[in-house]
C-alpha cells in the first residue's frame, strides 16, 4: 500500500510502501465471482490497518520456515497503479524508472504488475529453494488461464476453472 493517506504525504517523492496482508477465506464449490467479492471485502478490511508496519506484525508472530518464507504469507501481489511512462513528468526533472533486483526473494512467490502504455505488464520473483524457472512459469500460466476463464464466466466454481491455456503452450 502506498501509505500516502496522511495530509501532506500525497505529493511526497519516494518509496512509502507498506505490505498489507489480505485474508480471504475459501470454501469448497466457491464461484469465481464470489472469490472476487471476498477478496475485495478482505482487501477493504486489510486497508483499515495499512499503517501498521508489516515488520511489527512479523515480530509479534513465531517465525516458521527458512529463507523466502513468512509466518503471514508465502505469496505476494503488487500493482503499481501510477506508471511513470504515462506521466507528464515534473518540470525541471528528468525521470527514469529503474527496476532493481536484490537477487533474493522476500517470499516464496511474488507477482508484480504495473499499468503500461500497452496494458498490464509484470514479472514474477520466486525463491529458488521452492521454485525453479519452469515451475514459476507454470504457476504464471495457470494463474492467467484461471483468471481469463473466471472473468469469462464468473459463475463457474473456482475448482472447475482450467489451469492451462486451451489455445496453446504455456507462455
Amino acid at each position: 500500500m502506498a501509505c500516502r493517506n496522511r495530509p501532506g504525504t500525497e505529493d511526497v517523492i519516494g518509496y512509502l510502501a507498506n505490505t498489507v496482508p489480505v485474508r480471504v477465506h475459501f470454501a469448497e464449490g466457491m464461484r469465481f465471482g464470489e472469490l472476487i467479492a471476498r477478496t475485495d471485502a478482505g482487501l477493504t478490511e486489510a486497508l483499515t490497518h495499512q499503517e501498521l508496519p508489516l515488520a511489527d506484525m512479523v515480530e509479534s508472530l513465531e517465525r516458521r520456515g527458512g529463507g523466502g518464507q513468512s509466518p503471514l504469507f508465502h505469496t505476494t501481489f503488487s500493482l503499481q497503479s501510477t506508471p511513470l511512462d504515462d506521466q507528464a513528468g515534473i518540470e525541471g526533472l528528468d525521470i527514469t524508472e529503474h527496476f532493481v533486483h536484490t537477487g533474493t526473494a522476500r517470499v516464496a512467490l511474488s507477482l508484480m504488475m504495473r499499468q503500461g502504455r500497452e496494458g498490464l505488464v509484470g514479472e514474477i520473483e520466486y525463491a529458488a529453494a521452492r521454485f525453479d524457472q519452469a515451475s514459476a512459469r507454470q504457476w504464471q500460466s495457470g494463474l492467467l488461464a484461471l483468471t481469463a476463464a473466471g472473468l469469462a464466466d464468473p459463475d463457474s466454481p473456482v475448482g472447475h476453472l482450467p489451469l492451462t491455456a486451451a489455445d496453446g503452450p504455456d507462455e
